[in-house]
């Protein structure tokens, strides 16, 4: 059976380790993306990757709300965290961008309504795989293992 590990706790100083954790992995997560849309040939590629990194910031700050809040238990929890809130996030994209086409007068009848949904399905799936990396990186750059503490005779 395997030990308990030790619980997690963010990185002192706190602040500096967010905002540092944030950086990187933004730059991470926005070259991913760029790759990701040049091997696809989409058209402007860096306006899908601004999106993108704006929505990664949004996740981000949500998780580290969250850890705030309560510090996970394990590693495990904190990646997970972090996937949850990128789903999150991209769901609450997808409808944002539906309601925008709406409020432009495009008639989202059958025609369009399919496309639309698949298309924003698949880049959720790729928000998600591309997301992978960066929240491994995300949850070890901002917590670590607390120390544990001596037992006094």
């Amino acid at each position: 059976m395997l030990a308990p590990s030790e619980p997690l706790e963010i990185r002192k100083p706190e602040t500096t380790w967010m905002l540092g954790s944030i950086c990187l992995c933004l730059f991470v997560y926005g070259l991913l993306w760029t790759l990701f849309s040049f091997v696809l040939g989409m058209t402007d590629p860096a306006h899908q990757t601004r999106q993108m990194i704006l929505s990664a910031l949004f996740w981000m700050i949500c998780v580290l709300a969250t850890w705030k809040a309560a510090v996970p238990k394990s590693r495990w929890v904190a990646f997970f965290n972090v996937m949850f809130s990128v789903l999150i996030i991209g769901v609450v994209g997808t409808v944002v961008a539906y309601v925008t086409l709406m409020s432009h007068g495009v008639n989202m009848g059958g025609a369009v309504l399919l496309p639309f949904f698949f298309l924003t399905g698949a880049l959720l799936v790729a928000q998600l795989i591309l997301a992978l990396p960066v929240a491994a990186l995300f949850q070890w750059l901002v917590l670590r293992r607390s120390a544990p503490e001596s037992a006094e005779p």
